[in-house]
């Protein structure tokens, strides 16, 4: 890579003085030079390392003290030394004293004196831009502590989430072992609705547990897509018959139009997203029995749409719905990990689609599954 160089810019409106400094200062400078404000301005605006700037105090125009007015307020970075005549040095000091000037040099100037001045704005320079530096290190540091801090903090919410959804199964099939295996009169309704019970726990334990071990795959790189021709008609219809057949206070119903029946898309992944959000809609709409899936092709794509009539979302939570861990306030009292949307997500976007959605608190929500009708392509695979 090429040294980086900081840059030197002399404004006068006098030929024979750039000619002369350029002489001088040029072999030992990134000397760049200008007779008059505006063009030097021009020049500023596409030069964005001029550590130094000299100008001359009368200037037809614009003058020193308006010029380096003006790049105090869009090049503050820039250390500015102004060149005076024995009749301005008056107005070269109120600009000092206004901190427009870094320095103001009596003309006619030495050589020696110039280079003195340039050495001493560089090293003004090179400490500012140093700080500045320090500034911004700092302040990287500081919101990698914080983004720390906030990853423990939901690392720990979520680790007592999961516990929590462990312990409740766990109680209920403690509950119905005590009762089936127990000295107690119960008809083969009760022992059946037992049976039920224990294996509608063991299922929610199960899908906790593979979403968690998704969850570490995919953050290791070891989740990948495996595309296959699905009927993906077929694929909807089970997902409900799945889900209606765990739940008694729901109806869900479909609407499909026509489908591909050799859509391409790895089918676990596709089954988890039509799955959660199936299962969302269910448990969010408490007191409400119906819900909807919908699927068509709408131009180059298939859309997948799951409404209910639930608790629904704020506007300001729903761009963070797919972000790991996180559960909208309207969730509260409603069991649930925050894992699921954002493994969703996750296998929407590996299958070149997106998860859309619409909501309003208490009147439920919608989500839209677009898919490409290419499917998983084996550019998206491979990512």
């Amino acid at each position: 890579m090429p040294e980086h160089i900081e840059k030197v810019l002399l404004v006068d409106d006098d030929p024979n003085v750039l000619s002369g400094y350029r002489r001088h200062l040029g072999r030992r400078y990134s000397l760049l030079t200008s007779l008059g404000g505006q063009e030097a301005l021009a020049i500023l605006a596409n030069e964005p390392d001029v550590a130094v700037i000299i100008a001359d105090m009368r200037m037809p125009g614009m003058n020193g003290v308006q010029f380096l007015a003006e790049c105090e307020k869009h090049h503050s970075a820039a250390v500015r030394i102004m060149l005076t005549g024995n009749a301005d040095q008056d107005t070269a000091i109120q600009a000092v004293n206004r901190g427009h000037v870094f320095r103001f040099l009596n003309k006619p100037t030495p050589v020696e004196i110039v280079i003195e001045a340039v050495d001493a704005g560089l090293r003004q320079y090179r400490l500012h831009q140093a700080e500045r530096e320090l500034i911004r290190q700092a302040d990287v540091t500081r919101n990698a502590l914080e983004r720390e801090r906030a990853a423990a903090k939901q690392q720990r919410e979520f680790v007592a989430m999961v516990s929590h959804e462990f312990r409740t199964p766990l109680a209920i099939i403690d509950s119905a072992c005590e009762i089936l295996g127990g000295p107690y009169q119960i008809t083969e309704q009760q022992r059946g609705k037992r049976i039920d019970m224990i294996r509608d726990s063991v299922r929610r334990m199960t899908e906790l547990m593979e979403s968690v071990l998704s969850i570490s795959k995919l953050e290791a790189g070891g989740l990948e897509p495996h595309p296959q021709p699905i009927n993906l008609d077929a694929l909807l219809r089970a997902a409900v018959e799945r889900l209606q057949s765990a739940t008694t206070g729901h109806q869900i119903v479909i609407e499909t139009g026509r489908l591909p029946t050799d859509f391409q898309a790895d089918p676990r992944m596709l089954d988890h997203i039509v799955t959660n959000l199936l299962s969302n809609a269910v448990k969010y709409s408490p007191g409400r029995d119906r819900v909807l899936l919908q699927a068509a092709i709408n131009g180059h794509e298939v859309h997948i749409t799951v409404a209910d009539e639930g608790v629904g979302v704020p506007p300001d939570e729903i761009p963070r719905l797919f972000d790991k861990f996180f559960r909208a306030s309207t969730s509260s009292g409603i069991a649930g990990t925050g894992i699921g949307l954002y493994l969703a997500d996750q296998f929407a976007r590996m299958h070149s689609g997106r998860i859309e959605v619409r909501s309003a608190v208490g009147r439920g929500s919608l989500f839209i599954l677009h898919l490409p009708l290419g499917g998983a392509t084996q550019e998206t695979t491979a990512r």
